[in-house]
């Protein structure tokens, strides 16, 4: 999922890089219910660098969000990657 982090405007993924942590929990909404996933990784890419990156890679009930680097949004991207989270239950 892709989405912007925009100063001072509400935007999906507001502030991303400055909040997501390795093992925080995330909660995605989905038609069927609720899907629980812990944060794998947060990393930042160049722009340039992102369309070589790994995150491009397919692996099956991974979760990867991206957006704009709170601190350098025309030159940063920040990735965060999470897993499915077994130890919560689906909703």
């Amino acid at each position: 999922m892709a989405g912007h982090d925009w100063l001072d405007r509400d935007a999906p993924l507001n502030h991303l890089s400055a909040k997501a942590a390795v093992g925080d929990n995330l909660t995605l909404a989905a038609s069927t219910g609720e899907l629980a996933y812990r944060v794998d990784s947060v990393t930042t890419y160049s722009k340039a660098g992102l369309k070589d990156s790994t995150i491009w890679q397919v692996v099956p009930n991974r979760l990867v969000l991206i957006s704009c680097y709170t601190d350098d949004p025309w030159g940063t991207n920040v990735v965060v990657v999470a897993s499915p989270d077994p130890s919560i239950p689906l909703r």
